[in-house]
């Protein structure tokens, strides 16, 4: 019995820090010659796609790039950028963002840079 508490008690330590180290990490830019990251957005400019999380597309499959805010019943604001594709099976991504609108703004401008660099689309 002791033994399931002591690794439930680890399974919740390890979990809770993956946590607060992605919200941490998770803003950081990185844009190299190579590609542009941030959160779970990477555009590769040499190859022209752009990977949201797991998935991979060519680049001058978006249509559509929006700052949008949700607010809940409490009255708490949540931003996220939303990212459309010529997708059938996957058109609409949303990426939450932490610290505010300006936040999600910069985000959103910063994708389409680095797709116009990538050789896709331009979005103003």
């Amino acid at each position: 019995m002791n033994l399931i508490l002591i690794l439930l008690v680890l399974i919740l330590i390890v979990v809770t820090g993956w946590k607060v180290y992605r919200f941490f990490t998770d803003g950081r830019i990185v844009d190299t010659d190579e590609f542009f990251k941030q959160r779970t957005v990477t555009i590769f400019y040499k190859t022209g796609k752009i990977q949201i999380g797991n998935k991979s597309y060519e680049v001058n499959q978006v249509t559509g790039i929006a700052t949008n805010t949700v607010t809940d019943r409490n009255g708490r604001n949540a931003y996220h950028v939303t990212i459309e594709l010529d997708d059938i099976r996957n058109p609409v991504h949303k990426i939450g963002v932490h610290g505010g609108l300006k936040t999600a703004e910069q985000f959103s401008q910063r994708i389409c840079v680095a797709l116009r660099k990538a050789g896709g689309p331009s979005f103003k």
